[in-house]
């Protein structure tokens, strides 16, 4: 009874061993026949360091699956420091020239792949594949190298040697400047300047409100000047006018005294009455006569009878003549 048992149960494992097995296998066969039914073209990248790649390791471009390793990386004669990989991209994935290839891990399992980069300020709207701006089948790239672990330690730990010198002098500088700059003295000496600051910018807040009060009356002031300035241009308008009138008269009074001029100059050197009056004695004696006979005996009874007065250049001369008697 008991062999009957164990039987059973060494059976029923084979059984559940087998069909997983099998479905392993379909599982394989069939990612390889899904890999075979689409058309491909072969890329080489040059990279560095390949570790982890293996033979149909996938090829992935922002998280997708494009391809995989057609071979497991292997060292060439004559190339140390370049390991070639040879991919197989979908053929109806172009991939535009500048693009770059690195080894990355993908999966939960950190499963080891390569993963490939579009160029920087790519636009996928704009591009449009074409052979001279795609990577072309049979083309060799350069891989981007990527630092493994120990070299990253490495590298961290000459970082931190480095950011603890620096620490030490940044801590060295605190200290002088506590001990020096921000000593007891110079803090009280920095009190005492804010405080001045302080007063000083009080000082001047009160002294700009007198500034407003100095150019508001300044303002006033040449608004006062500019009523007074206008007034003054009237006024030597007015003052301009009236200096034309007063040319005017001075004019009409020159035309008048050269009138008077040459009124005197014909009745000095003239023909006329006035000049036999002002140059001739007689007739000036005989017009005295005249004038006095007409006062004593009057029109009418004018007669030449009455005896003729004395020239008064005569009796000017009897009257001198007398006075020295």
């Amino acid at each position: 009874m008991a062999n009957d048992q164990k039987s059973l149960e060494t059976k029923v494992g084979l059984f559940v061993l087998i069909g997983l097995v099998i479905i392993g296998a379909m599982a394989v066969q069939f990612g390889r026949v899904g890999q075979g039914l689409s058309d491909t073209y072969e890329i080489t990248v040059e990279f560095p360091n390949a570790s982890g790649l293996v033979k149909n390791a996938d090829v992935q471009l922002s998280g997708a699956r494009i391809g995989v390793v057609a071979d497991a990386p292997k060292a060439m004669p004559g190339q140390i420091g370049i390991i070639p990989v040879k991919l197989k991209i979908r053929s109806d994935i172009r991939l535009p020239k500048g693009s770059f290839f690195m080894i990355g891990k993908s999966g939960l399992m950190g499963d080891t792949s390569v993963m490939v980069g579009l160029p920087t300020g790519f636009d996928y709207e704009k591009f449009e594949p074409k052979d001279d701006n795609v990577i072309a089948a049979g083309s060799k790239v350069r891989g981007t190298p990527v630092t493994d672990f120990n070299e990253l330690a490495s590298q961290g730990e000459k970082n931190m040697k480095k950011l603890g010198v620096a620490l030490d002098e940044i801590t060295d500088v605190l200290s002088q400047v506590r001990n020096g700059a921000l000593n007891d003295e110079n803090m009280k000496n920095l009190q005492s300047s804010f405080a001045n600051i302080k007063t000083t910018s009080d000082n001047l807040a009160q002294a700009s409100t007198k500034i407003d009060g100095v150019i508001g009356g300044a303002l006033s002031a040449v608004d006062s000047a500019k009523e007074t300035f206008s007034e003054a241009k009237a006024a030597m308008v007015t003052i301009n006018g009236a200096a034309t009138d007063v040319r005017g008269v001075v004019t009409d009074v020159r035309g008048i005294v050269k009138v008077g001029q040459g009124v005197l100059n014909q009745a000095q050197n003239g023909h006329g009455a006035i000049p036999m009056l002002l140059g001739n004695g007689q007739v000036a004696d005989d017009l005295r006569a005249v004038i006095y006979n007409i006062r004593r005996h009057g029109v009418l009874f004018y007669r030449d009878s009455a005896p003729t007065p004395v020239p008064a250049s005569a009796a000017a001369s009897s009257a001198a003549s007398r006075k020295t008697r």
